[in-house]
């Protein structure tokens, strides 16, 4: 409903990416002020060379969530939780050599319940899909979004990668924190 009035209001000359981006500054503005944190600018969530969003920069795909526990015997002396992912960078940004950012697990009402932070050194390239498996973290049993986390299975949770930082193939890089 609003993305539909604000299109009517601007008029045919405004396109979705617009939308979104206005869209994705309000959200950051209302947070921020319910945070009592500062507003990010709008500069800071869209790369400057081709106007994509930071939310839809980088596309990750989990997959294959499991739990490997510990075996002292096999000399495993911790529990872990592992995923695979597939990434895919948006088609019109350039080829990626890394990529800094965040796995945001989010329960079925998208409540961030769990955050893991990750950094692809691999390149990607524009509309390709790169997998990246086996990725993971020691498993704590006493942590609350630990426990949340492996007991919730992929299809009762959502995934979002929040990009934080890029570096360009061409050498350039864009910081979205």
């Amino acid at each position: 409903m609003l993305i539909q009035r604000m299109m009517q209001t601007k008029g045919s000359n405004m396109d979705m990416s617009d939308v979104e981006r206005r869209l994705l500054d309000l959200e950051r503005r209302l947070a921020a002020i319910e945070g009592g944190g500062h507003v990010i600018s709008l500069d800071k969530t869209s790369d400057v060379s081709s106007g994509i969003s930071a939310r839809s920069l980088v596309h990750a795909e989990v997959r294959n969530k499991r739990f490997e526990p510990e075996n002292p015997n096999a000399g495993i002396f911790s529990s872990y939780v592992y995923f695979d992912c597939g990434f895919t960078l948006h088609r019109s940004a350039k080829p990626t050599r890394a990529v800094k950012g965040a796995f945001e697990f989010c329960d079925i009402f998208e409540e961030p319940q769990f955050v893991v932070t990750f950094t692809m050194n691999d390149g990607l390239e524009p509309g390709k899909t790169s997998s990246s498996d086996g990725i993971g973290l020691e498993y704590n049993q006493f942590m609350p979004d630990h426990q949340w986390f492996m007991g919730t299975e992929l299809r009762d949770m959502t995934c979002r990668f929040r990009v934080d930082k890029v570096i360009y193939r061409d050498g350039t890089s864009d910081d979205f924190v």
